[in-house]
């Protein structure tokens, strides 16, 4: 009943090899994201903002006059936290230890 999902940058410890990885409830942690505001109408930057899932990004282009080239921002405003994770979370280790 989990959905899996990889992760190449999971925390490792040595001696013995050791891998750190969570399981948890969708109810254990929260993720909030607002939509940013798009810059003034004049100052020649383009913008554009999407959100899909409750997760906003936007995406502006500009006039960089200091390295007389185009500037791609793309950002996001989100937070995150813990909700139940004493009881709808728990970390999973596993070894590579050879015997």
């Amino acid at each position: 009943g989990f959905d899996i999902f990889m992760d190449q940058q999971v925390i490792q410890t040595l001696s013995p090899t050791t891998i750190h990885n969570i399981a948890f409830h969708r109810d254990a942690f929260a993720l909030v994201s607002r939509l940013l505001p798009m810059p003034p109408a004049g100052t020649g930057a383009v913008a554009s903002a999407v959100s899909e899932d409750g997760v906003g990004m936007r995406a502006i282009r500009s006039w960089n006059a200091t390295f007389l080239g185009l500037q791609f921002t793309v950002d996001m405003l989100y937070g995150v936290k813990s909700i139940r994770a004493a009881t709808h979370a728990v970390e999973v280790q596993s070894s590579d230890a050879v015997a």
